[in-house]
């Protein structure tokens, strides 16, 4: 009987160099916390806006649509694992605020932007890594694979970090693109864009 090849996610290298034992815990153990961090939940539902606004081929609504979505499937998520206290209904709405904040913002920033988008959370599977990569587009002369991250601020995000560089080189590899773009979204009202295109 052949045993399934487990596939290995860019997460999971990123949490293996950030700590040996956290990798235990949430990949051998599989114990994960029960709610996310405000930042983290800002940024998932910043990420499922900005993929229901390019997968509208930019449709402001259709933004919004996700990002309500996203909310309340965050807000089930907290009810399953906990009893919720007035604190728990505080932060999450602290948290959509924040991340319609960003989105809003966003758009108004980039919605005159054309892109030739070719596919929205796309999933790449090679050699035994798993790669979901948030959009793919292309212009006359490369491919890319983008990444949308939140943060603070927009300014202090660097790829300096052996974790970012290889994030970048695995995307490149698996999603067989030429480059990728870090769509940085600062939830103070930022942004940045880095290109990066992996040398051989």
């Amino acid at each position: 009987m052949q045993q399934d090849k487990k596939l290995i996610s860019l997460t999971e290298i990123n949490t293996w160099l950030q700590c040996h034992k956290k990798h235990h815990w949430v990949y051998g153990a599989s114990i994960e916390p029960i709610k996310p961090s405000p930042a983290l939940a800002v940024g998932s539902l910043t990420h499922a806006a900005l993929a229901g606004y390019y997968a509208a081929r930019q449709g402001y609504r259709a933004g919004l649509r996700a990002l309500a979505r996203a909310a309340k499937q965050d807000w089930n998520n907290r009810e399953r694992y906990s009893e919720l206290t007035p604190q728990d209904y505080e932060e999450h709405r602290s948290n959509v605020i924040a991340a319609w904040l960003c989105y809003k913002r966003y758009h108004q920033r980039y919605k005159d932007e054309h892109l030739n988008i070719t596919a929205i959370e796309q999933e790449f599977i090679k050699s035994g890594f798993l790669r979901i990569v948030d959009m793919c587009t292309y212009d006359e002369n490369w491919t890319w694979a983008w990444e949308h991250k939140t943060t603070s601020t927009a300014a202090n995000f660097t790829l300096a970090g052996i974790g970012m560089r290889a994030e970048a080189f695995l995307t490149c590899w698996v999603a067989n693109c030429d480059g990728i773009v870090y769509n940085v979204i600062g939830r103070d009202g930022t942004f940045q864009r880095l290109n990066f295109i992996p040398s051989p």
